[in-house]
């Protein structure tokens, strides 16, 4: 269930969530075969457009917040707000109506190189900054006072700008395609904020896709006040269980399995093989000697977010205290694919059972 309160109207809160994205991370929902597959977003990142966001953090979006949730009946935040004009809560189920889009001025003034196009490429090239003002922005005083919406947006560029910054901001364009410990990720955006907790966010084994920041909003106007003495602390982070963080460097769209998703198939094929021949009555009986083969030592359901990523100029060292595998030609196929690049895997082995019939 949503912790934010749909349809109050505009203004009312106290603080905000500024939410950056980390792009090269991010934009891999963008590539074909994914349910939000976008290729204008892919292109831009290819191009000279997308310069900033393959090295720094881009904009996710500014989000008004309730610093007392317990003054709003326990919702945490505003949404989809209830205007003189118009009842957000239609774009809430389509977010192509004329009213939930940025107006033309809008788009005139900010979807330009210097702006979105650059430091919020997904609004330039995708459908975030819709999404964003129907949600968000429809609860700020733009709503009510700005037509054009041009002071939100205002907001927003202020917001990222002070952002790209600080400490925490410049620790992640640095350590681009490497890791960095999460301790000192976490140090260095508390910085930039006071000492007040920040949310990381994190995909799949530990790579970071987004970072949340809290600040305190003008009681008059409602705008953000982006510097240390007014910042609030975030709660919502996701990379809890890493040692380090994986700081994700563009390639483009993976032409194969990923890394982790080709690890995860191959210790699953190695396990479960023995299902596959049990499932063969010619070969049912080799199943226990290919369980001794390949017998785990330990058990391998465990969250590949357990272990640290590789930190920024360490070697990737092979990782196999978790399997007793005692075939030398599995044992290399295993500790290839952990130092291969993820878009070219070496094929996998062909195990064969005695009398030379394929097991699978």
């Amino acid at each position: 269930m949503s912790a934010g309160l749909s349809g109050p109207p505009p203004a009312g809160y106290t603080s905000y969530v500024l939410a950056l994205e980390w792009q090269p991370q991010w934009s891999l929902r963008a590539c074909p075969g994914s349910a939000s597959a976008d290729p204008r977003l892919i292109e831009a990142m290819a191009g000279s457009l997308g310069a900033w966001a393959r090295q720094n953090l881009s904009l996710h979006g500014l989000w008004p917040e309730y610093t007392n949730a317990s003054g709003h009946a326990g919702w945490r935040w505003p949404q989809w707000c209830n205007a003189s004009r118009l009842d957000y809560r239609v774009c809430e189920r389509e977010e192509g109506l004329d009213g939930c889009q940025p107006t033309e001025q809008a788009l005139a003034d900010y979807n330009v190189s210097g702006r979105w196009q650059s430091w919020a490429i997904e609004y330039a090239f995708g459908s975030l900054a819709a999404h964003e003002w129907s949600k968000h922005g429809s609860c700020s005083p733009s709503a009510e006072q700005q037509p054009a919406q041009l002071e939100y947006w205002s907001w927003q560029e202020e917001a990222v700008r002070v952002a790209a910054a600080g400490h925490g901001s410049r620790l992640v364009s640095a350590s681009a395609g490497g890791a960095v410990r999460r301790a000192d990720l976490l140090a260095a955006f508390e910085r930039d904020t006071g000492g007040r907790a920040v949310a990381l966010r994190c995909e799949d084994a530990c790579r970071l896709s987004q970072v949340w920041l809290g600040f305190r909003a003008e009681p008059a106007t409602l705008r953000p006040l982006l510097d240390p003495d007014h910042a609030v602390a975030v709660s919502g982070g996701s990379c809890g269980q890493c040692v380090a963080v994986a700081i994700a460097a563009w390639s483009g769209c993976p032409r194969r399995a990923t890394f982790d998703r080709a690890l995860a198939i191959a210790a699953g094929a190695l396990l479960g093989l023995g299902l596959l021949v049990c499932a063969l009555p010619p070969l049912r009986q080799r199943a226990a000697h290919l369980a001794r083969t390949l017998r785990p030592a330990a058990p391998l359901g465990r969250s590949l977010a357990m272990s640290p990523a590789p930190l920024a100029g360490e070697k990737r060292v092979v990782q196999l205290q978790d399997l007793d595998v005692r075939s030398p030609r599995t044992r290399r196929y295993v500790e290839g694919l952990l130092a291969a690049d993820p878009h070219e895997l070496p094929p996998p082995p062909t195990l064969r059972a005695a009398g030379g019939a394929a097991a699978g």
